[in-house]
């Protein structure tokens, strides 16, 4: 994939480093910002999609992963992403706040993502 596709759509990268200063703990208020205040601006951009803010990480995580995340990682993500891999999530729910087609497309391959670990085989439609 394409880097255009995996976040480069503004610039509100200044808590990343209070992510990594603070452990990413979820009472820091990168945490707070970002991890959970990103999904839940997200939920309110587009309520039409049905989404809870646990499915934007999901979509974001699965793209940054290129499989289902927690196939590769245990729970919870947060705490075992690097430091490249949390400022692309960061990134990736950044831009989908603004550009929603990237948004479904990231979701078409991570629910593609997710029935490959179950083991069915479908063709992508893009």
């Amino acid at each position: 994939m394409e880097s255009g596709n995996r976040g480069d759509c503004g610039n509100r990268f200044q808590t990343l480093r209070d992510f990594l200063e603070n452990d990413f703990m979820p009472t820091s208020k990168a945490y707070q910002d970002v991890y959970l205040g990103l999904p839940e601006q997200l939920t309110g951009n587009y309520p039409e999609l049905n989404f809870e803010n646990h499915c934007y990480l999901r979509i974001a995580l699965d793209q940054v992963f290129q499989t289902k995340w927690d196939a590769k990682n245990p729970e919870p993500a947060q705490k075992l992403l690097n430091a490249e891999q949390l400022e692309t999530v960061q990134k990736l729910l950044t831009c989908y706040l603004t550009d929603k087609a990237l948004l479904l497309q990231h979701n078409t391959l991570s629910l593609h993502y997710r029935k490959e670990a179950k083991g069915s085989q479908q063709e992508l439609p893009f």
